[in-house]
Formats: structure tokens, C-alpha cells, sequence
């Protein structure tokens, strides 16, 4: 599509595609469209920090976020990570609910579970413990040893007196990675978690494949999760206290930074840039991201507090069958310009 120079009115893509360095090719600039058109994008709808860090060398906005969440979203609260460690809800209790928060009790539970012999809907031999992929279709290219198992033991990013840290070489990273080595070399482990993809690892999930599982993006196994959980009830997997710090550091768990996820461009093809750039402002304000997540007001949610609540039935739906939730309302699953501060 780029290629060809022949691209829609509006277009969103991964903020890391090499293309949004090349947005003043394709792009009007949304300040310029925001100033012709639509003043209440840059002065009310757009959060201004985020605004800020968006503005180019030659002064424009090309690009808006989803997920920008800024220092002042962080120090509200509600702001939460997306990483989650996992277990079959009734392997986990038929073992008596083991903690798994030391290299020691995490062996043992996994030794315990392999113990079992239990199958899976296919038959086989239920693995101890997967994790996210390594392949490119993975959120992370190492899977969870790229970032998420030094969140989960709270190794730091930066030094006292804020330099880089290096947290692959952490002592105590050092030795929770070597417990999966061991697991893996003992069986433990999916012996194809470093070559699977993300179908292989949708199979296992919908399965019931894994006594417990590392998850990078939870958001991404929705679908796979919750088609068993349906199918299976009181065999969900349901998120345990996972690894954790052997010298006493708290577990953070990070959210999406300031640079968000995605950005949406109006494109110099498009037929009506106006119209283009009100619907772009309605998305990006906060009664946009309340029509995307919420609906209508009395109809599928109520103000309490000040806050949008999803009525109690859909609330119950979107909790027990996201995936279904998705398919048949709908709600929050716009994501090309959401913002999750105030989904949060």
C-alpha cells in the first residue's frame, strides 16, 4: 500500500514501522488540519504532553498515539501492566496451591504437576510450563526473558543515580533464568518455546496444553483463553503469584509509555481532510474513548463516581467470555486511537 502511493483517507500502523519517519510524505500535519478545522483537537481533545512529544524537528504533528500514557496518567493511577503468570485452575488446586514465588517452590510445583500425568483435550501429556513465543509474531522477541521476567522480580531499568542498568546481568535475573534452564532441561518446560509460533501456542492454550503459563502480552491470549475456559469450567486459568525477587525487590509491572502503540495519519489522499480530522478528534477525546469503550450512557453504562461503568450484565460477559464480548458488543476492543488512561 505505501508502495503504490494509493492510500485511504485515514491510516493507523504500528508506531515502530519505518513509514512514520516518513509521515511528512504521506501526511498532512494534524496541527495544521486541528488549526483550519477543528481547533478543540490540539486546545481540548489531545492530551497535551503527549502532543508535545509527538511535534517534529519542523513543528508539526503528523502522527497521534494510541495508549500515550504520560507522567501526570501514571501519577492518577490506574494505569496497568500486561503481564501475567498463569496456572490451570484445577491442576493448581488439586496440587494445594503451591507457591511459586521461589526458584524452590517453582521447581517443586512444576516436578508436581508433571507428576500428575494429566492430558490435555488432544490427548498428550500436559506441559509443566510454557511462555509467550520467541518467534517475530511474539510481542517479545525473547519471550518473557526480553523484559517480563525482570519486571516480574522487579529488577531496575536505571541505577541509583540514573544510568543504565544492565538487568540481563542482574544476580538475581541470573539466577531465575537459570531455574528455567533447569526446568527445561528436566522436561519441564515446552521443549519448542524458543522455535514455536503463534498458532502452535494458540493450539496449546485452547488445549489445555500447559499446567502454567508465562504470558508477555495477556492481551493477546484472550481469545485462546477464554474458548477454554468456556468449554472447560473450573479448569480457566486464572493469574497466581509467579516468580519473584530472592532479595526482597517489588514486582513492576509496566504499562505502555508515553510513545503509546500505534499512530493514526491523515493522508494527503484523503477526499475530505475536515471530515477526516472531526472524526479523528471525537476518537482521540474523552467522549470518543467513552462511546468506543462504553457505548451509550443508560443504555450499556452508568456514570458512578464520575466515572464510566459498563452495565453489570456486560460487565459479567466481558469478564467471563472476552473473546465472545468482542465478537457480539464490541466495546473497547477499537483500539487504533483509544486511550487507556481513561479506559482505566
Amino acid at each position: 500500500m505505501m508502495a503504490s502511493g494509493d492510500l485511504p483517507d485515514i491510516i493507523t500502523m504500528d508506531g515502530s514501522n519505518p513509514f512514520v519517519k516518513e509521515a511528512d510524505k504521506f501526511a498532512i500535519p494534524l496541527d495544521v488540519l486541528a488549526e483550519k478545522y477543528d481547533p478543540y483537537f490540539m486546545g481540548k481533545a489531545a492530551n497535551p504532553e503527549t502532543l508535545k512529544y509527538f511535534t517534529r524537528d519542523d513543528g508539526h504533528i503528523y502522527g497521534y498515539p494510541n495508549f500515550s500514557n504520560t507522567s501526570s496518567d501514571y501519577e492518577k493511577g490506574g494505569v496497568y501492566g500486561n503481564q501475567a503468570f498463569l496456572v490451570r485452575k484445577d491442576m493448581y488446586e488439586q496440587l494445594g496451591k503451591p507457591d511459586m514465588t521461589t526458584p524452590e517452590g517453582f521447581t517443586s510445583a512444576l516436578e508436581a504437576a508433571q507428576k500428575l500425568a494429566m492430558k490435555d483435550e488432544l490427548g498428550k501429556t500436559i506441559i509443566p510450563i510454557g511462555v509467550t513465543p520467541f518467534t517475530g509474531d511474539s510481542s517479545e522477541k525473547n519471550g518473557i526473558f526480553n523484559r517480563t521476567l525482570a519486571d516480574f522480580i522487579g529488577v531496575p531499568m536505571l541505577t541509583e543515580d540514573s544510568k543504565y542498568y544492565d538487568r540481563y546481568t542482574d544476580a538475581d535475573f541470573q539466577k531465575w533464568l537459570k531455574v528455567f534452564v533447569d526446568a527445561r532441561q528436566k522436561g519441564l518446560a515446552d521443549r519448542d518455546m524458543t522455535t514455536m509460533t503463534k498458532d502452535d501456542k494458540d493450539a496449546r492454550l485452547t488445549n489445555g496444553s500447559y499446567f502454567a503459563y508465562f504470558a508477555a502480552d495477556l492481551n493477546s491470549e484472550t481469545d485462546t483463553m477464554s474458548v477454554w475456559a468456556n468449554e472447560h469450567p473450573g479448569k480457566e486459568y486464572i493469574a497466581v503469584n509467579g516468580p519473584t525477587s530472592t532479595i526482597g525487590k517489588k514486582t513492576a509491572l509496566p504499562g505502555t509509555s508515553i510513545e503509546g502503540w500505534t499512530q493514526t495519519f491523515i493522508t494527503k489522499d484523503a477526499k475530505d481532510p475536515q471530515k477526516a480530522m472531526e472524526l479523528l478528534t471525537y476518537l482521540v477525546s474523552e467522549e470518543g474513548n467513552n462511546v468506543m469503550n462504553f457505548g451509550r450512557e443508560g443504555e450499556t453504562y452508568t456514570i458512578k463516581d464520575g466515572n464510566p461503568v459498563l452495565n453489570a450484565d456486560l460487565l459479567e460477559f466481558k469478564q467471563t467470555d472476552p473473546a465472545g464480548f468482542e465478537k457480539k458488543v464490541g466495546l473497547t476492543t477499537h483500539l487504533w486511537l483509544q486511550d487507556s488512561a481513561l479506559l482505566s
